[in-house]
């Protein structure tokens, strides 16, 4: 796979993976909570020094890598992997944004939750989500991807079980459905256990990881 960026210069840089792969978090074939080890790991966001965020979901908590690092920092959740329902742990976590304060959140499937924890905090704050599963516009349901528009500070949030993205404005209680919510189906106005996101900021478009429909949609 290769991907190219073009930047407002007269010159275009190109990125591609290394033609052999080389492992920047984790140890190979070996899963646990110690800090240089992973379990389980879903969704992953660098961070403008290089740093990587990784959704430790079996683990139950997000690790900071910085390069070259041979462990990881615990940055929400509990180091040891325990978890509960309150507000310094998570359960289950499976994708992890950044923002330009240190800011992470992410995304609790397990507790049906978002949260939101600020640099250097030991707990989280709830920022969508009920704890509990429903199709109400205030509740999630196995969500999993996240997506963010830095612009408005719109967060975009793929609600698996629901079959429908929902947008949360800075300060909200409530989401509102963006896509999908019109029953579960391959149909133009469906969507279909959708699980990625990614939200371009070039054309203001959301583009979707549509996991039943075998299909990507935007």
């Amino acid at each position: 796979m290769i991907q190219s960026i073009q930047v407002t210069s007269t010159t275009a840089i190109s990125y591609r993976w290394n033609a052999t792969a080389k492992t920047i978090a984790g140890i190979v074939g070996s899963s646990g909570n110690g800090s240089s080890q992973l379990d389980s790991p879903y969704g992953l966001v660098v961070d403008s020094s290089g740093a990587i965020y990784v959704a430790d979901a079996a683990n139950n908590r997000v690790q900071k890598w910085i390069i070259g690092a041979s462990s990881g920092t615990t940055v929400t959740g509990q180091a040891d992997g325990t978890y509960s329902f309150g507000p310094s742990y998570l359960f289950n976590p499976t994708d992890v944004l950044v923002d330009s304060n240190g800011t992470v959140y992410v995304s609790d499937t397990g507790y049906q939750r978002i949260q939101r924890w600020t640099d250097g905090s030991s707990s989280g704050t709830t920022v969508a989500g009920t704890g509990t599963f429903g199709p109400a516009t205030n509740q999630l349901y196995n969500q999993y991807g996240l997506a963010w528009d830095s612009s408005s500070g719109a967060l975009y949030i793929a609600d698996e079980s629901n079959d429908r993205i929902v947008q949360y404005l800075p300060g909200a209680t409530n989401g509102t459905v963006v896509a999908g919510g019109n029953g579960r189906g391959i149909n133009v106005t469906q969507l279909y256990l959708p699980k990625g996101i990614f939200y371009d900021s070039s054309t203001h478009s959301i583009a979707i990881a549509n996991e039943g429909g075998n299909n990507v949609v935007r």
